[in-house]
Formats: structure tokens, sequence, C-alpha cells
């Protein structure tokens, strides 16, 4: 029973598969289509050739019976002009009266015996041609048989009978080549049909295959399909879907882990601090200083919680562009950086050569100066210099510069992804979590914008904002 199930079911598969439904499909438009012609084809033909035929034999008999017409009265002087003129023709040539009785007969058997069939009462009735076919000792007859006319209004008949084997035979042998021309481009168009639907299929089964793969967690699986039309430009999609989710899902992984390390540091710090506070015994400055530490790791976890949120967000949230003066709003954030400034003696000059608009959400461009400027100061060396330079070339701009520590050259390609920083020893001392830059990428990214990075190590960094119109 199991066995009876299986095998019902693999039939059930076998019939699913592409090939094998483009060939039986494409197999029965071509079958139905050649029956069809080849109905149509020997159809016609046999018309063409019964009616060529018999027009022949109708010919034959007005000849006939326009020769005869003048001789009824003397049958043996008609018997000789038909045996003369019916030496061409294959087949039996009878001239008769309106009774039936035969008057002439090229063959002389049936001279003065009597003849009737379908086609004289035909004639003697309408006093048209009649032609009726039969079959005797299985051989066909066709017979013509025509009217004389003649001025003294006497009714008398010209009858050729002959044998058409040949012509049936000739139709037949018609039926059965086109019958077998059929078959073999029914066949030729089944192989074909197949072999066009497996070369569909097997490329369909290898993106089924990897697209289970991917279901299974496999999401770096790619198919190699080299082709040029829809489903090679399918392969070729797939196999970017496919890489793109192996990022996104390799990103995620690293985002958790960092975001588990950043989360980790403080919370760590925080329990050491408390620990100690619960352990010792100490004096009110020790209680107040390592608050103070607990105040602090607190507030890089609510920033870094922010950062994190910020993110979130980006992926979420619609631009709500608006005209937005680059220099009004550099002036607006630089003024929120004086302590900073101050604290680290650095001079910040912002030039703007002319009034530069720009469409752009404002909160989103406000959120892409804090981070530059923020990261200009940060990683600024003491008594540094830092540059906010806007204005107008091919495209509308803005460029931050400083003197500060730089970035190693291999470091430059990763400093727009999130979480990292070129310091590997992850200390707070410069500040940071690595996701500022990021944020900044994406809001340019949403704008259609771009930026770039140069960068020195010990020699300072600028960072290059081109506006798209």
């Amino acid at each position: 029973m199991g066995g009876r199930v299986l095998l019902q079911k693999g039939k059930l598969m076998m019939f699913r598969k592409i090939s094998l439904i483009m060939a039986f499909t494409y197999g029965l438009i071509i079958i139905v289509t050649i029956a069809l012609l080849n109905v149509i084809l020997v159809y016609t033909y046999q018309e063409n050739q019964i009616a060529k035929n018999e027009d022949k034999y109708v010919q034959y008999a007005k000849i006939i019976a326009n020769i005869a017409k003048d001789e009824l009265e003397d049958t043996m002087t008609l018997n000789g002009i038909i045996r003369e003129n019916s030496r061409g023709i294959e087949g039996r040539v009878l001239v008769l009266t309106g009774e039936g009785k035969v008057l002439a007969d090229n063959y002389t058997y049936y001279i003065g015996k009597y003849v009737s069939n379908t086609e004289i009462i035909k004639v003697l009735a309408k006093e048209q041609k009649a032609i009726g076919y039969y079959i005797e000792d299985n051989r066909h007859i066709m017979t013509a048989v025509v009217p004389i006319v003649q001025n003294r209004g006497s009714r008398s008949l010209v009858l050729i009978s002959t044998y058409v084997d040949w012509l049936f035979e000739d139709i037949r042998e018609l039926r059965n080549q086109a019958a077998i021309i059929s078959i073999l481009a029914a066949i030729l168009a089944i192989v074909l049909s197949y072999v066009f639907g497996k070369r569909i299929s097997g490329p369909v089964e290898k993106l089924t295959k990897a697209s289970e793969d991917i279901l299974n967690g496999k999401l770096d699986t790619k198919v190699d399909i080299q082709r040029a039309d829809e489903i090679g430009k399918l392969a070729e999609t797939f196999n970017k879907m496919s890489e793109e989710l192996y990022k996104i899902d390799t990103n995620r992984r690293r985002f958790i882990s960092d975001v588990s390390h950043e989360l980790k540091t403080p919370l760590t710090s925080i329990k050491a601090l408390i620990e100690s506070l619960i352990d010792g015994n100490n004096e009110i400055s020790v209680y107040k200083e390592y608050l103070g530490d607990i105040n602090g790791e607190m507030d890089r976890l609510s920033l870094l919680v922010k950062s994190l949120l910020t993110v979130t967000r980006l992926e979420e949230l619609e631009l709500k562009r608006e005209p937005v003066s680059i220099c009004a709003e550099v002036e607006s954030i630089t003024k929120l950086f004086t302590p900073l400034l101050k604290q680290k003696d650095i001079n910040l000059e912002v030039i703007c050569a002319e009034e530069v608009t720009i469409f752009a959400d404002r909160g989103m461009f406000r959120e892409v100066l804090i981070n530059i400027i923020d990261n200009a100061i940060k990683y600024g060396k003491y008594n540094g210099n830092i540059i906010v330079n806007c204005g107008k070339a091919e495209k509308a701009y803005l460029k931050v510069s400083d003197n500060g520590i730089g970035i190693d050259e291999k470091d430059l390609p990763y400093v727009f992804d999130v979480f990292y920083r070129a310091d590997k020893s992850r200390r707070r001392d410069t500040g940071g979590s690595g996701i500022g830059l990021y944020i900044v990428r994406k809001i340019i990214e949403l704008h259609g914008w771009s930026i770039s990075v140069k960068s020195e190590a010990k020699a300072g960094t600028e960072f290059l904002i081109e506006f798209s119109d």
C-alpha cells in the first residue's frame, strides 16, 4: 500500500516538471495542428483529383455524344465510330437509347442488351450529366453519363465506366505518407519540447534548490547559471539577493556582538563600582567619586541607547525635505560645541564663500553636522584647528577638516561601518561608540548625496559631503 502511494506521488511529481509539461502541451498542440492540416490536405487533394478525373471523362462522354448523335440510326456505323474514338479512353463506352438499350459498345459485349443504373435514370429525368461510383470485386468503378442532344427530341445517352483504383490508391498513399510525416513531426516536436523544457527546468530546479538552502540558513548559497535570457537575469538577481542576505546576516550578527560588547563594558564597570561601594567602608569622598564614575557610565549607556534608537529610526523615517541654508545650520551647530572647543583649546573656523541652499530633512542634516564636527573635536589635538568650509563648485559641498590624530590608511574603508573604531582597544578616553559615522552615512544615502574621507595618521582628517541637486 505504501509503495503504491509513493509510486503515485512520484508520477504526480514527474508530471509537475516543466520539461514534461512543455513536452506534453506543445506535443499535443502540434499533433492536433498537424492532424487538422493533414485532414484538410488529404480532403482537398482527394476532391481535386476526383473532380479532375470526373471532368476528364465527362468531356470524353460529351465528345462521343457529339460525334454519335448523327449516327444513331445506323448501329454498324455508330459502333465503328465509337471504337475508333474511344481508343484513348481507359474504360467501356456505351451509347444507349432512352429505354436503356445499348446501341454501341466499344467492346461489343453489351450491344442489343439493356442497361440501367442510377446515373442513367438521373440523366433521363433531368437531362444533365450524372456521375456515380461503385465497388465490384473489390475494385472501384466510376460511371459518367451524359445526354445526347438531338434536334428531333429523342433521348439517347453516352455512358463511360472506368476503373479508378489508381485514384483511390493515390489518395490512400498520400494519407499514409501524411500520417507517417505527422507522427515523425509529433515525435520530433515532443523531443524538442522536452529538450527545451529541460533547458528551462534545469536552471529553475537549481534556483529552487538554492532557495531551499537559503531557507535552511545557508545564506551564502549561489547558483552557477550563465545565460543571456530572463532566466539568466533571474539567476543574477538571485545571486545578488543571496549576497545581500549574507551581508545583512553577517552585519546582524556583528551588530548583536558589538552591541553586547558595548553594553557589557559599562555595565561591568557599574557593577564593579557598586560592589566596591557595598563591600567597602569608604569615606564620603570615595562614595562621591565612585558615584560620579557610575553616572559617567550611565551617560555612556544612555548615549549608546540613543544612538541605537537613531539607527533603527533611520530605517523607518520618511524624509521631510525643505530648503535648508548650509551656512546658517553650520553656524547654529558650531555654537553648541563652544564648551568642548574651549576644553580642548581647539579653534573652529567656518568659511562660507556664498549662501548655499539645499533641499534636505533639516533634523537629519543637523544630525550629520553634529556627528562630523563632534568626531573632529574628539579626535582633534589640543591647540588644534578645525575648518568647516561650504560652497558650490559643480555641486554644493560641505568640507570638515582637522589636524588631529588622523586615521590609518588600512582603516579608511571601514570608518562608516557600524561600531567600527580605528582604536581597536576601544578605549573610552577618546569617546564614541562607532555609531556616529554610520548614522552619517545612512542619512547621506537616504538623501542621495555622497560622502568621502581623506586622512593620514597624525596629520588630520577631511570629510567631504557633495549634495545632489
